[in-house]
């Protein structure tokens, strides 16, 4: 009976382990700047790169990312990073964003808005980021590797 625990309690342990592996890693990610008027007017990804408005945020050890909602005709709507950690997979980091829209029955300003989310990531090489939304469905992409 002993031995027939300790084998159950060996194969559980192993398995636990073997399980653990196949996760992907996580990068680290920080919401700089959550703003209504970025300056693209399309919806879309990019990395930013000097001389960019956002660059006061960027130093060694971090890249910068600008994920664009798009021009919206009215007040309302935002982007919300919905995790500090995403996962890396073949050198595609994979980030999830809320797209959030005003109610129907909401009164909002009529104003031309381009929400947009600047993001940091930790500074290494990555082959590419998809933004996700909060049920998994892809909403953008950006096949460029990051910056050097």
């Amino acid at each position: 009976m002993i031995r027939l625990f300790s084998m159950v309690v060996l194969l559980l342990v192993a398995f636990s382990t073997t399980a653990g592996d196949r996760l992907p890693p996580q990068v680290e990610v920080e919401s700089l700047v959550a703003g209504v008027r970025c300056g693209d007017a399309g919806m879309g990804v990019r990395w930013l790169s000097r001389g960019d408005i956002y660059q006061r945020f960027a130093d060694d050890d971090r890249h910068l990312l600008l994920i664009s909602m798009g021009q919206q005709s009215s007040a309302g709507y935002s982007l919300t990073l919905l995790s500090t950690t995403a996962p890396l997979v073949d050198g595609v980091v994979s980030l999830q964003v809320a797209w959030n829209s005003p109610p129907a029955d909401m009164m909002v300003a009529q104003v031309v808005t381009e929400p947009c989310l600047v993001l940091a990531l930790k500074r290494q090489t990555y082959e590419g980021v998809q933004v996700l939304d909060v049920h998994g469905k892809l909403k953008v992409s950006l096949s460029r590797s990051s910056p050097q």
